[in-house]
């Protein structure tokens, strides 16, 4: 079963690896590249200031990951990820 919680500064190490993770097979592929090969754990703890962090686990093992921030006619989704076997 697939448990969504509020993920927090100390989540983000493992957020940049899931994200890598998800990313990898697409490295070479996609123009322009994506970013996530740019973050580290310090911006994803920055961009928690302004956005709101959702982790997905599955039996305890973080298998997705986004980033949202309320806008005026909307929400703006980033930096979703999800592990390529899930």
């Amino acid at each position: 079963m697939i448990v969504i919680r509020e993920g927090s500064k100390d989540d983000c190490a493992g957020v940049l690896a899931l994200m890598v993770a998800a990313f990898e097979p697409y490295r070479g592929w996609l123009e322009p590249e994506s970013g996530v090969f740019q973050e580290t754990a310090v911006t994803l703890q920055t961009k928690l200031e302004k956005e709101t962090l959702l982790l997905a686990h599955d039996q305890n093992k973080m298998v997705g990951c986004l980033f949202y921030k309320p806008l005026e006619t909307g929400l703006y989704f980033g930096r979703l990820a999800v592990l390529p076997e899930a």
